[in-house]
């Protein structure tokens, strides 16, 4: 899908950011996608639970091969 999830600085997600964005996606799911709806109002395009576990979700270009 060449998506990448990693920090602001391009770093990778250490243990407890992905734990964090893990626990913070469900009640973002349950209440009706409301923390996916954010994509729409944030000028970076993260949802809240990147928000607040200070990730982004990044598109890789088609040239990519991880492997």
């Amino acid at each position: 899908w060449r998506l990448r999830t990693q920090q602001p600085n391009g770093e990778l997600v250490t243990f407890a950011q992905a734990a964090r964005r893990y626990l913070l996606a469900w009640p973002s799911f349950f209440l009706l996608g409301m923390g996916y709806f954010w994509l729409y109002l944030d000028g970076n395009g993260d949802a809240l639970h990147d928000r607040f576990s200070s990730t982004r979700v990044v598109l890789l270009p088609r040239s990519h091969r991880p492997f």
